[in-house]
């Protein structure tokens, strides 16, 4: 066969198999993009969720924790270290930084402390400065891998 013709049959069927190529190619570059978005902001809320939630307990657990305490009163500081350690348990995608970085056993000692001492201030210390801190470091590292 004459190249010519060879080359215009080849030319022929890359004109239509090349743009479904690039449709293709095109939509997994998508799909890739998306997913990578998706699950950085599924890790954004849940860093967003876990801070929300200890900053909640660590203030109800020292209001409920001072003074006369209530049924009511134990009730919530219950409430509030259930949800503590249930958010500190149960995350999908940043499970396995939350293990890391030793959050739950940091969040156990400082309660521990607060139990012994009764002191607030020593108790928001030890969360904003340790706790807290771990959290935005590791939220702004997956915030970096995007």
């Amino acid at each position: 066969m004459d190249f010519f013709v060879v080359s215009t049959i080849i030319l022929g069927v890359w004109a239509a198999v090349g743009p479904l190529v690039g449709v293709r190619y095109g939509d997994e570059l998508s799909q890739r993009s998306k997913r990578r978005q998706w699950l950085a902001d599924e890790n954004t809320k849940e860093w967003r969720e876990l801070l929300g939630t200890l900053t909640t307990s660590m203030v109800t657990i020292i209001q409920c924790r001072q003074g006369d305490r209530t049924v009511e009163m134990m009730k919530e500081d219950l409430r509030a270290s259930t949800a503590a350690g249930e958010v500190l348990s149960n995350r999908l995608f940043i499970a396995q930084e939350v293990r890391r970085r030793q959050l739950h056993d940091r969040w156990r000692e400082a309660v521990a402390t607060f139990e012994k001492d009764g002191d607030p201030v020593a108790f928001g210390t030890k969360f904003g400065r340790d706790i807290r801190f771990q959290i935005e470091e590791a939220a702004r590292g997956d915030i970096g891998k995007v």
